[in-house]
């Protein structure tokens, strides 16, 4: 089946996990992550309309029209396709580190303005791929093993980037793992970072970038692949404790703009 930005997402049901594990080599787990088809055509459709993509046109709006957007991590391509089709940019290339993933997006999505491209992450981004007006970065930067050589390699090639990670290190999380004694590295999505956000805008700041705008947002209370006991629970917590006190408690999405600090005035 071979989908489109214009079709509708199948019905929603729990997203499977990918059968790999973080602790295997990280090409075999993106392959078989990006292998389960279900998970393409249900969970990607719904993260890039209600979440992704809104979130990334709250940080830039206002913004001169971009041109030229390249997505880092695209993935199966559907949120690079979402973003094309709704007028982003005339110009979008995706580029992931998966060959099937890569190849999904390639077949089903391509078109005039549309591409997609593998690259390997022990070499990175091609040293052509530069000249953007935005590089978008959409839940990836807590699957790398240094973010803040990857955010000041990127800030190198885009005026501007649009970041956005899942914030959790919060207090209902943080608990689980320490209560139940297991190990947050191995956990199905192949996250290796755990923010807060005090400290993703730290690790941005660190790295030599300026934060210009943030969209801080809760996902899970309005996902249908929360159960719906727990999607209730946690729409009354955030509508009684307000997003500030929620963010506290539960795991929240957190979209920022940056782009490289300027540099420090010359002394005398």
């Amino acid at each position: 089946m071979t989908a489109s930005p214009s079709t509708a997402p199948p019905s929603a049901a729990a997203a499977p996990a990918p059968a790999a594990t973080p602790g295997q080599d990280a090409a075999a787990f993106y392959e078989s992550f990006w292998a389960d088809a279900d998970y393409t055509l249900r969970y990607a459709w719904d993260a890039a309309r209600r979440d992704r993509f809104p979130a990334i046109k709250a940080v830039t709006a206002g913004l001169a029209p971009f041109a030229r957007v390249l997505d880092f991590g695209c993935g199966n391509g559907v949120l690079t396709a979402w973003m094309h089709e709704n007028g982003l940019a005339p110009e979008i290339i995706g580029y992931d580190v998966s060959e099937t993933g890569v190849a999904y997006a390639a077949k089903s999505f391509a078109r005039p303005g549309l591409s997609f491209a593998r690259f390997d992450p022990a070499l990175g981004l091609p040293e052509g791929a530069r000249g953007f007006d935005a590089i978008i970065a959409s839940h990836v930067l807590e699957h790398v093993p240094d973010p803040a050589a990857c955010v000041r390699d990127l800030a190198t090639r885009a005026q501007w980037l649009v970041l956005e990670v899942p914030v959790e290190s919060a207090a209902v999380p943080n608990a689980y793992y320490r209560l139940t004694g297991r190990d947050r590295l191995r956990n199905p999505v192949g996250h290796l970072h755990f923010w807060s956000r005090a400290s993703f805008i730290s690790m941005l700041e660190g790295a030599g970038l300026t934060v210009e705008r943030v969209h801080h947002y809760a996902s899970a209370p309005f996902s249908p692949f929360t159960a719906r006991w727990k999607r209730a629970i946690e729409q009354v917590a955030l509508r009684v404790l307000g997003l500030p006190l929620y963010a506290r408690l539960m795991a929240t999405h957190l979209c920022v703009l940056a782009r490289a600090a300027p540099p420090a005035p010359r002394a005398g």
